[in-house]
């Protein structure tokens, strides 16, 4: 039913993949130079157990520049390593437009910083080390 939603919608630039088993998680984010991390403010599941949502671990584990919601652990995030755009409901548009008019000096700058910010949240301390580095 999503998917033959999904499909019918005016998104022509966005599609939709469907599940992605988790080993083919980082592979496939590697192709892109963003990743959405969209999360309410009353999440459910996992993300609601967990202070860092998963999707942002696996979005920079895979070099992606985040660009996401308002969460409070997420801002602190971008803010503390400078790895991407957080936005709000007011100021989506804004945010959208700061990132169509990167340039390519600066999207190397933001996926330098992903990676710096992935080693010094997982050098040899693994994976459960690097979600607690995110909160």
């Amino acid at each position: 039913e999503f998917e033959a939603w999904w499909n019918a919608t005016s998104f022509k630039n966005v599609r939709y993949e469907g599940v992605i088993p988790n080993h083919h998680l980082i592979p496939f984010l590697q192709q892109f130079d963003i990743a959405v991390c969209t999360y309410a403010h009353a999440a459910v599941g996992i993300e609601a157990m967990h202070p860092a949502p998963t999707k942002a671990g696996d979005a920079i584990a895979a070099g992606c520049i985040l660009l996401c919601s308002n969460q409070p652990y997420l801002l602190e995030l971008v803010e503390k390593y400078k790895i991407g755009f957080v936005y709000s409901e007011a100021t989506r548009s804004e945010v959208c437009q700061q990132v169509s008019r990167l340039t390519g000096a600066e999207l190397s700058q933001f996926k330098h910083n992903v990676k710096v910010a992935f080693r010094h949240c997982s050098m040899d301390q693994g994976a459960a080390e690097l979600i607690r580095c995110l909160n």
